[in-house]
């Protein structure tokens, strides 16, 4: 497929795109870009540069919808990156491994900024451009759209796209959820370039986030018995990253901003037990109504919920680890993997 041929799709898809040079700078080869910081290229424009090989850049702001891109220069936070962030809302966002090996997530959104530094290493007396772990490309920026030819940048490896909707396909997201990625990147800045609050109540998140592990009962009890009967539920559900929004309602993960009831803590009238009743299709760990316990299929009881939430449906490591964290009466972990194992079967 020619150069041209994605262009004219990128286009088509409101999105603006320049060509760029294929010496591996990834420089604009149209002169000044910025009478197209506010305007597509029309088809005309798009054959005059693309009728040889040149590099395609995709324009980012809101000439082409809102889209804003989170950059990831330093590969080893993005992993870790995403195990803070909403799966359900990182699922649709398409990702794209770049020619130096890192990665960008694509969005597009009624907010967005400019380019933003978000994470960076320690003032060691590098360049700024070489402690940059994560920023933004926004408003007066662009990135290298999937289908350049090789040379456009200087390793000669490709812009693939890994994850999410194909492209030009973006999807639009809240204010909100785009805060809860861009706070999540924060996280990973060595340089203290955020202010003293921020990191305060970076903070008070991980601790309330640290499993806290409790007595043993008496008797013969298994962990999951065990921590259906006095799990910390609100524990659970903030060490998630889930928002406690007051009276027992909660926000999927979010982080902060204009939050959204997501689920509720009730008491079970059959056991006297606390449960999780789930209103959202989108709530993480497929917790959703339909997909749970109860009369009406949408209530999931504590151990339940923290096989689902932070041991990916994995019941074996989720009665490990609460046995380990105190729950059950004290038996060899051998036959707790056991039992686990039949009641994940």
């Amino acid at each position: 497929m020619s150069v041209l041929h994605i262009a004219r799709e990128y286009t088509r898809a409101g999105i603006g795109v320049i060509p760029l040079t294929l010496d591996g700078d990834k420089k604009p080869a149209c002169g000044s870009w910025k009478p197209y910081q506010t305007a597509i290229a029309d088809d005309d424009q798009l054959r005059r540069w693309f009728f040889r090989d040149r590099g395609l850049a995709m324009v980012c702001g809101r000439v082409s919808g809102g889209l804003e891109v989170i950059d990831f220069d330093d590969w080893t936070c993005f992993e870790p990156w995403k195990e803070q962030c909403d799966p359900a809302v990182l699922s649709w966002l398409p990702v794209i491994e770049t020619g130096r090996g890192g990665f960008h997530v694509l969005y597009r959104c009624c907010e967005i900024a400019g380019n933003t530094k978000l994470a960076m290493l320690d003032d060691d007396g590098r360049k700024e451009k070489d402690r940059t772990r994560i920023e933004t490309r926004g408003e007066g920026g662009y990135i290298v759209a999937v289908g350049s030819p090789l040379s456009v940048h200087k390793s000669g490896n490709p812009y693939v796209q890994l994850a999410g909707q194909p492209l030009p396909a973006i999807p639009t997201i809240e204010p909100d959820e785009r805060r809860m990625l861009w706070r999540a990147a924060q996280r990973f800045d060595l340089s203290g370039m955020f202010d003293d609050a921020v990191k305060q109540h970076c903070r008070k998140i991980e601790a309330a986030r640290r499993p806290k592990k409790v007595n043993r009962p008496d008797g013969v009890v298994t962990p999951w018995e065990d921590m259906d009967a006095r799990g910390d539920l609100p524990g659970i559900l903030t060490q998630a990253g889930c928002v406690d929004l007051g009276g027992g309602y909660w926000s999927r993960p979010r982080d902060d901003g204009n939050h959204h009831t997501s689920a509720k803590i009730n008491t079970s009238q059959t056991s006297g037990h606390q449960v999780l009743t789930v209103f959202s299709t989108n709530f993480p760990g497929k917790l959703t109504p339909g997909n749970g316990g109860g009369i009406d299929r949408s209530t999931f009881g504590i151990f339940e919920v923290y096989k689902r939430l932070l041991h990916g449906g994995d019941g074996t490591a989720a009665g490990i680890a609460a046995a380990n964290l105190g729950y059950g009466s004290k038996v060899d972990l051998s036959a707790i993997t056991e039992q686990a194992r039949r009641v994940s079967a």
